[in-house]
Formats: structure tokens, sequence, C-alpha cells
């Protein structure tokens, strides 16, 4: 963990084989798809750490924008369980979700309501499910729930009071009562890379053809309405979105946008940079195998 003038703060020593970030509300989770080990961190350092048995690796673990952390993995007897933490990180969960039925993909809290995904199949096809279940209540069944057919859900957020889903097909919002408010189908195109981290939108990274650098950057806002688009032909290494604007890494350059796709500004010869973090107050940090530097545009 460093602070904004990168100065270590908090370190220890870990052995994971598929590591993953995630943030919200101040706070980050670092954990081992696939493996055993988690951290949850703010600014002044550990704040929980958890240890899965092997037959129960971590799938997946969200943060709201209160905190709140979900973490979704495999559980013997079940197709998987979410264990919800409240803001307090006590080392027992406030609730578990368990499923007999559907393979659990992943999760996330919003207010009193766990959004569980869940992905089982019907007539031949996939279909992926988000059912909500109270915490109040500590609900065993949930009270309202919608399906993506066809979808394979990549990733759960929340976007300006929604539940936001990315799959390989659409983007899909709605709210906790099961009602789909919006959606944004591909038409076709695959789904390449997205971020539900922007400030009233969604960006996604189509291409026209499973493989190559040909197809097209969007951002879409909760009605499911294009902001903004911009067709392109070179390789992006990364993208990452962060209040109003979205970073792009290409080869050899780093373009910042607003939500319109408007350029914001350019920084060439981006050396060995492979990866990209916007951050809200419109700087970025570029990311190398060795190193990070800030790009204050």
């Amino acid at each position: 963990l460093f602070d904004g003038q990168g100065a270590e703060v908090w370190c220890t020593p870990v052995t994971m084989a598929s590591p993953a970030l995630a943030t919200g509300g101040g706070r980050a989770v670092a954990y081992d798809v696939g493996g055993t080990a988690l951290y949850v961190l703010d600014q002044t350092g550990l704040l929980l750490e958890l240890t899965a048995h092997e037959e129960e690796p971590y799938i997946s673990a969200t943060l709201n924008q209160s905190g709140v952390l979900a973490v979704t993995a495999q559980k013997r007897g079940y197709k998987g369980s979410i264990k919800v933490y409240d803001q307090a990180l006590e080392p027992d969960p406030a609730f578990e979700f368990q499923s007999s039925q559907r393979f659990v993909l992943d999760g996330y809290v919003r207010g009193d309501r766990l959004a569980a995904v869940t992905l089982g199949q019907e007539n031949g096809v996939f279909i992926s499910s988000v059912g909500f279940y109270d915490l109040s209540k500590n609900a065993k069944e949930p009270e309202a729930s919608y399906s993506i057919s066809g979808g394979l859900v990549a990733a759960v957020g929340e976007a300006e009071g929604r539940i936001a889903t990315v799959s390989d097909t659409v983007l899909t919002f709605a709210g906790t009562d099961g009602e789909i408010s919006a959606s944004y189908p591909y038409q076709g195109a695959y789904l390449r890379e997205y971020d539900l981290g922007g400030s009233g939108f969604t960006a996604l990274l189509l291409n026209r053809y499973r493989s190559g650098s040909v197809g097209r950057l969007v951002t879409v806002d909760k009605n499911g309405e294009e902001l903004g688009s911009l067709d392109i032909r070179e390789e992006v290494l990364n993208i990452s979105a962060s209040g109003r604007y979205l970073a792009v890494l290409y080869a050899d350059h780093l373009s910042v946008y607003n939500q319109d796709l408007q350029a914001y500004a350019t920084l060439q010869g981006t050396g060995d940079a492979r990866d990209v973090l916007m951050r809200s107050d419109g700087s970025v940090l570029l990311l190398s195998g060795g190193s990070a530097s800030l790009f204050l545009p």
C-alpha cells in the first residue's frame, strides 16, 4: 500500500497465482482468484485478512460505495456461496448466501440487498440470473430477480443507483426490485474490455472480430444510450474509468477522454507501461512490471 506521494504505508509477502484488486468506499480488496488469500485495506493499512479452505477457494470480491464487502467462493456441498462483511469488517460474515442449484459467479451489495449472480442452463442455453436477497431479514430466498439469456456475466456493480451487469453479449441496468430499466446489446460485436468506474457512464471496448484490434470504444449511460463512440484500429492494452474521465492505453501512447469520448489529454511514448489507472481528478497512473508513474495532464 502506497500513499499519494509514493511512500510505502503497508506491505506483506504473498503467494498469488492470479492476483486481483477491487476498490470501493475508500477501501481496496486484494485476493487470489482460485486461491485462498484475501486482504482488505484502507489508507491506513490492513483492515481484514481472510484465508479460505483449499477446497473453497475465492472466485471474486467486490466493495460497494460504502465499503461493504461481498466475497464469492466455492463451497463444499454447494455450487458456490457469497459472504457479506458489513462496514465494521468483522471476521465473521454478517450474511451468507449458498446455492445448491446454480453456479455462483459474483455478488454485490446495494443498500440492504445482496445482488447474487448465478449461472444455469435452460433448453441448452446458458442463462445468467441476478437474485436480490434482503440482508436485514437474513433472507434465504430472493425477493426479486432478473435473467440475462445467452450471456455470461463478467462483472456486477452499481451505476447511478442501479445494478449494472456486464455480460459477453449485453450491458444491463436494473433496480433491486428485479425490473430491468435499460440495456445495451453489443449487436454481434465481441466484448474485449469494460469498466464500471465512470461517474454517469460505463465504458466498453467492442471488437468487430474475435481477435485483432478493429472495433469500437463506447460510453453508455444508465438509460442504455450511447454518450460517445470512437472507432478503434490500433492495439489497446487497457482502459480505466474514474469520475468524468476514461483513460485508454494504446501500444505507444495514452489518451484521456471525457464521457463523450472527446479527447482531453494525450501522452506520447508510454514506454513499457502495460496497465493504466484513471483517477477521478484527471490524473493517470501508468503501470509497468517494475514501477508506476503519474501523468498529470
